[in-house]
């Protein structure tokens, strides 16, 4: 499948969750766990067990509002998950990219480099100064979609291994 009739098809994909491990090494900190990501349009669930140091973390939010519950069942609230991360941890992810990173996507912003592989899939993207690599891919019945993702800059590294089976649409 040609890449722009892959984008659409990746494009189309709204409503997903999945399961899967993510490690995160900082200059002063490196955190590892597991996170669970269900979005349905623009509104997201995200649970990371064990990592951040913290024990567990939920964040719900959507393109308005997005709220954290810690560990402890406190609750925060921000504009953007960017924003709520930076305030409650000193860094944030950009999750309003990720969206569509998870999926094997561009983000709307301008990307300055990409490459495809050989099946006209995302190999590596540079966008909002990270560099995504997509390392392997889960096929499906329909698509296929990433496995396994590394998401890097000069003072971050993340890696998001999705267990391929547990992507869900609907």
């Amino acid at each position: 499948m040609a890449w722009p009739e892959r984008q659409q098809q990746l494009s189309e994909i709204k409503n997903w969750q999945f399961r899967g491990d993510i490690l995160i090494k900082m200059p002063q900190h490196k955190f590892s766990g597991s996170m669970y990501w269900q979005q349905e349009h623009d509104q997201y669930h995200m649970v990371f067990l064990g990592p951040l140091g913290i024990g567990s973390i939920r964040m719900d939010g959507s393109s308005d509002a997005v709220c954290l519950q810690d560990n402890d069942g406190k609750k925060y609230c921000a504009d953007s998950a960017e924003v709520l991360m930076q305030q409650q941890f000193g860094w944030s992810l950009p999750v309003s990219s990720l969206y569509y990173w998870v999926r094997g996507l561009p983000a709307p912003e301008p990307i300055t480099t990409v490459h495809y592989d050989a099946f006209h899939r995302l190999a590596e993207l540079d966008q909002e100064g990270w560099n995504i690599r997509y390392m392997s891919y889960y096929r499906l019945p329909v698509v296929e979609l990433p496995q396994n993702i590394i998401f890097s800059r000069p003072d971050f590294f993340i890696e998001l291994t999705i267990e391929g089976d547990s992507w869900q649409f609907g």
